[in-house]
């Protein structure tokens, strides 16, 4: 049990360590880039530059209302697949206010910089120049060079403090709908190997144990009922996987809820593997018990907003997929805890 333990905790360890970088990586459309919780989000990308370039942003609000901005600049290096952050601010902008940002470009020649801002209206103004070292400018633009893009979810005011004036604040959805699913395709490996690899050490453990006469203990022969165990494990592997998809898109949202899903897709993948290799009343009782908390939770967050964010969750197709995969797996999981035996003797399948 003791080995079981070391390799959870490792394994943990490894993929909480790994997934920060992971939402880092470079995406296409500048995913990693993304002012996740503001209702408008400007994006606009600059020609090449060089070490010693100077980057100028100036955000002024033009309307008649204070409004908080995110502002966010990286220099972008595709042969490297590296991201450099030069600007990461939140601010508060007064009416008629002009806020300039800049940036001194020292790591080296690379594709461009991309600028990405977030704001509660579309109400901004937008100007950005690049100047090399010896002074000269060698680009400029306005907003009319930056992509708006309106977050569905979210309304002119889209944010928390709408509550102050009746309104209820919009929820936050995954911005880029099915398109997160492509995380979850990507990290499909590292879900399969946490998977694999779990199952390995429990199996290994179990066999060793066998060998040594040790009886009992949560090692349960229950070859039945097979449709019941395969659902449970079926259902628990891909809410694993979805959790480790997900959690690069939440590390942008906070840290914290990055943490909870690649903490949640360990220990769900764990269970599914003990599951498959070393079946037990407890084992079952632990995956009903998580897809549970997980539903329920979700179900909390549609009515206050999670951990590091300032919106409720909103339900969308993403969302109702992982609950209906542990809705599933909380079923089998259920049914197969029923159907076993106190004593630990399976109870026949009657399906």
């Amino acid at each position: 049990m003791r080995r079981l333990m070391i390799i959870v905790i490792a394994l943990g360890m490894l993929l909480v360590t790994a997934m920060p970088s992971l939402a880092d990586e470079p995406k296409a459309g500048g995913a990693n880039g993304k002012v996740g919780g503001m209702p408008f989000q400007w994006k606009a990308t600059s020609p090449s530059t060089n070490e010693g370039d100077r980057y100028d942003l100036t955000v002024t609000n033009t309307s008649d209302e204070v409004q908080e901005a995110r502002v966010r600049a990286f220099i972008m290096d595709h042969s490297n697949h590296t991201n450099t952050d030069v600007v990461d601010e939140q601010v508060e902008i007064q009416p008629g206010e002009e806020r300039e940002f800049t940036a001194l470009n020292d790591y080296g020649a690379a594709n461009h910089f991309n600028t990405f801002v977030g704001s509660e209206n579309r109400d901004l103004d937008l100007a950005v120049s690049l100047t090399d070292a010896k002074g000269e400018e060698t680009a400029r633009f306005t907003d009319a060079a930056f992509t708006v893009q309106e977050k569905a979810a979210a309304g002119a005011k889209g944010k928390a403090k709408g509550k102050g004036k009746g309104e209820k604040a919009e929820g936050h959805t995954h911005d880029d709908g099915f398109a997160a699913l492509g995380d979850t395709a990507r990290l499909a490996p590292l879900s399969l190997g946490l998977l694999g690899m779990t199952g390995l050490g429990l199996y290994t453990i179990r066999r060793r144990q066998n060998y040594a006469g040790v009886a009992g203990g949560l090692a349960e022969s229950v070859a039945r009922p097979v449709s019941w165990r395969a659902v449970a494990v079926v259902g628990l592997a891909l809410s694993a996987a979805l959790h480790i998809g997900l959690a690069p898109a939440h590390f942008e949202e906070a840290v914290i809820q990055g943490v909870f899903f690649g903490g949640a897709g360990v220990a769900t993948a764990v269970v599914a593997a003990a599951i498959l290799v070393w079946p037990s009343r407890l084992a079952y009782l632990a995956g009903a018990g998580m897809m549970l908390a997980l539903i329920v939770l979700w179900a909390v967050f549609l009515l206050v907003p999670p951990p590091g964010a300032e919106a409720v969750e909103a339900v969308d197709p993403i969302g109702l997929l992982t609950k209906a995969t542990e809705l599933m797996a909380a079923i089998a999981c259920t049914a197969l805890w029923s159907r076993t035996g106190r004593n630990n003797e399976p109870a026949r399948d009657q399906s």
